[in-house]
């Protein structure tokens, strides 16, 4: 596979591997698609909604829970505020954005992804993480636009800029093209 490097404008495609490297504020920047982190991340940002549905797993378990006990715990089960970020341990941490509220309309709101990034940061500092992997957030559903969400990222890091992180892995869609990139190298820049 060949990993020969190539510029178009500030952004540097690396042949063979579909990563691509920019600036943001002070921070190296990486885009690269999911399931192919351009190095080792400390925690990695999922999108999420109120009722952290989004990332429950997706096979169905046997439970040996009797049916009352389940049944009591989805009652009482209370809603996330958007905006807010739930940290797991694991590793990589996994940083759960809440940013999705399928009981409202849109689903997702600027403030929230302002909000979930500004808790994003304030963890990365906290944690003294070096490294975090990040989607365009409030992309997945279309709901923010990919020139505003990166608006959003860029503010952000300017405003806070984390001195603990060194590097940020921009988890971008498998299909997006150079046009895209070179729209996000002029945005972050």
């Amino acid at each position: 596979m060949s990993t020969d490097r190539k510029k178009v404008g500030h952004v540097k495609i690396l042949h063979g591997r579909k990563h691509f490297a920019m600036r943001c504020a002070t921070y190296p920047v990486v885009a690269a698609p999911p399931g192919s982190p351009p190095f080792d991340v400390d925690a990695i940002v999922l999108e999420e909604d109120t009722f952290l549905v989004m990332s429950a797993p997706p096979e169905v378990r046997d439970v040996k829970t009797p049916m009352m006990e389940i049944m009591t715990k989805l009652i009482e089960t209370r809603p996330q505020r958007p905006g807010c970020v739930l940290v797991k341990d694991r590793s990589p941490l996994r940083f759960l954005a809440v940013i999705y509220d399928f009981n409202e309309e849109p689903i997702c709101r600027e403030e929230w992804v302002e909000s979930a990034l500004g808790r994003i940061w304030q963890e990365t500092e906290r944690r003294r993480l070096r490294s975090i992997g990040l989607p365009l957030l409030g992309t997945g559903y279309g709901v923010i636009g990919t020139k505003r969400s990166i608006e959003i990222l860029k503010h952000g890091l300017k405003e806070i800029q984390p001195p603990s992180l060194e590097r940020l892995w921009l988890i971008i869609s498998k299909e997006t093209g150079i046009e895209e990139l070179k729209m996000m190298e002029e945005l972050i820049e």
